[in-house]
């Protein structure tokens, strides 16, 4: 049985208001040392912002001085709910070019999933190239044509 968003997600995201000052937003990136915030109002996610977010801007130009998180936020901004499988959020990302998904429970925010999180959990189902050497399997044994046949994650 596939693992859903809610089992791996983290319920600690950091978040911010759209009228939070960018450079506030910015320094609270960098204390917690993460690439992204949720921007949420009334507990509700409407928007993200990014690091690459912040790279535009400064490529623009612009300054974060005098900026709000509302001017430069990524909005609408994609949600999965936490009974999605891992597959399922593993395509929207996928499709929709992004790394981070806000996790919700009837529209309110309870997590947030990554592309680490599921590679790491990806990871943990599939056999490690040193296991396959010491059984000496081959792709064109039983086993190893097990293996190859095995479903490739899209």
């Amino acid at each position: 049985m596939e693992a859903t968003v809610g089992q791996i997600m983290n319920r600690e995201v950091a978040t911010v208001t759209p009228t939070t000052s960018l450079r506030e937003g910015v320094q609270k990136m960098n204390e917690l040392g993460i690439g992204s915030l949720v921007v949420q109002s009334d507990g509700k996610p409407v928007g993200m912002v990014t690091e690459r977010d912040i790279l535009r801007l400064v490529e623009n130009g612009r300054s974060p001085q005098d900026l709000t998180v509302r001017m430069i936020m990524s909005e609408p901004v994609e949600v999965i709910g936490e009974n999605a499988g891992i597959q399922e959020a593993s395509n929207l990302m996928v499709k929709r070019r992004i790394r981070r998904l806000p996790v919700v429970k009837e529209g309110e925010l309870i997590g947030i999933i990554t592309s680490t999180d599921i590679i790491r959990v990806t990871n943990q189902s599939l056999p490690r190239v040193s296991d396959l050497k010491d059984e000496k399997t081959s792709f064109s044994s039983p086993e190893g044509a097990a293996i190859a046949e095995r479903p490739v994650m899209k």
